[in-house]
């Protein structure tokens, strides 16, 4: 986008002609600081994939040193030959009272016996300027899930947030050049060169307005900073004086996550949020287990009662439509065949066959009959007739399989259909 507002021409004509060249030390800083240090590791070799060097493999161990770099680098057990890894850095300057972040992109090609090779290109610019307003200076940024480039000339780029209210130029940075110029007004506010993973320009405009964000950043809260900006940082701001408590008693939050399911269930038991007996435990995943159960229980109690009052709401119109057909009693010496004469049944019925002729209502269906077919008294299968045309629509047993005696059943239900006609009749 061409500039068009004065602002905007003079951010171009500052980037154009203020701004310095990365210098060699950055450019290290770089490389050292934000990328991975590999060793590729085969059957006998290791392999340095930043200098070249290869060299007898030892014992087994998780880290080497490399004897001619002295770099300590991971190991990969591969036979790859190759390697490609980039990740983004920032600088920070100060340029005629604008706060200026430039984003570069970092690319390191990596191939066994051979040294790295690095390229550094500068891809976007974020100016602040004193009264809070900010614009970007980049080239443009095309990013789907298979592609992730920069492309053409730097210019003025539109502040479109996507459908999560992120923008394809909100950056986060594997960390920040050392030789960094701030503002006065963020030194002020606590700020000594890290992000906390959290993009350069939601961190800056966030320190100037969120006085939360300011104490976190002062208290270095680097991890509650980052999960403020992630999709549950609602929490932060729902349980702040919670977490207060935890500062005043000097408690440290090993699980993030952990622990805000903690709260949220600490919440729902109706239990005291600012209580550090509760909100500061000894052991958090022992703490979490107990109170999961002791909720679980709760709400399993609250089901059962609703069921009950379910049933007792249905049980009037059960037996209206069906009472008529509560006499009928099939059978022989061997099987015995009855209509379940209340709600209540239904549900022994699914409880102890392990089906769904409770939890999807059969009870409800005008044009359905439901038998139950016993030997002494334990329940073998379910039979659903259909009123309409007096027909078997299905019999089933445990966990609705049919059980040895599924043939016997059916014919004898068959054979005394006429007597469930004669009912209607």
């Amino acid at each position: 986008m061409q500039a068009r507002t004065k602002l905007q021409r003079e951010i171009v004509y500052l980037s154009n002609t203020k701004l310095s060249i990365l210098n060699r030390d950055n450019e290290v800083w770089a490389y050292n600081s934000c990328l991975q240090h590999i060793a590729y590791a085969t059957k006998h070799k290791f392999n340095c994939l930043t200098c070249g060097e290869k060299w007898n493999r030892g014992k087994e161990r998780k880290k080497c040193v490399c004897p001619s770099c002295d770099r300590t680098l991971s190991i990969i057990n591969t036979k790859c030959l190759t390697y490609k890894q980039w990740t983004y850095f920032c600088s920070l300057e100060v340029v005629n009272d604008f706060q200026v972040i430039r984003y570069f992109k970092i690319v390191a090609n990596h191939k066994v016996g051979r040294e790295v090779f690095v390229s550094i290109d500068e891809i976007s610019q974020h100016w602040l300027s004193e009264n809070g307003k900010y614009e970007i200076y980049a080239k443009l940024h095309k990013y789907n899930g298979y592609l992730d480039y920069w492309k053409n000339e730097f210019a003025i780029r539109r502040k479109i947030p996507n459908y999560y209210g992120i923008s394809l130029y909100d950056i986060s940075v594997s960390g920040c050049c050392p030789d960094y110029e701030v503002l006065p007004k963020y030194r002020k506010l606590g700020f000594k060169g890290n992000f906390g993973n959290v993009p350069p320009l939601n961190f800056f405009m966030e320190l100037e307005n969120n006085n939360r964000f300011e104490c976190l950043l002062k208290r270095k809260e680097f991890a509650l900073l980052s999960y403020y900006f992630g999709s549950r940082g609602h929490l932060v701001d729902r349980f702040w004086k919670t977490i207060c408590i935890t500062f005043r008693n000097g408690y440290k939050i090993k699980d993030l996550n952990l622990w805000f399911d903690y709260l949220e269930i600490l919440q729902n038991l109706g239990l005291d949020c600012l209580n550090a007996h509760y909100v500061c435990p000894n052991n958090l995943e022992d703490n979490h287990t107990f109170y999961l159960a002791r909720r679980q229980r709760r709400d399993e109690r609250q089901r059962k009662k609703d069921l009950i009052a379910s049933i007792q709401s249905y049980e009037p119109t059960y037996y209206k439509e069906k009472s008529k057909y509560f006499d009928i009693e099939l059978g022989n010496d061997e099987i015995q065949i009855s209509v379940i004469r209340s709600v209540q049944d239904f549900y022994e019925e699914g409880k102890e066959l392990n089906h769904c002729v409770f939890t999807n209502g059969y009870y409800k269906r005008e044009y359905s009959l439901i038998l139950s077919a016993k030997i002494e008294g334990k329940r073998i299968e379910t039979i659903e007739v259909s009123l309409t045309d007096f027909n078997i629509v299905q019999s089933r047993g445990l966990r609705n399989s049919k059980s040895e005696y599924h043939d016997k059943i059916i014919d004898l239900v068959n054979q005394n259909l006429s007597i469930i006609k004669h009912k209607i009749a």
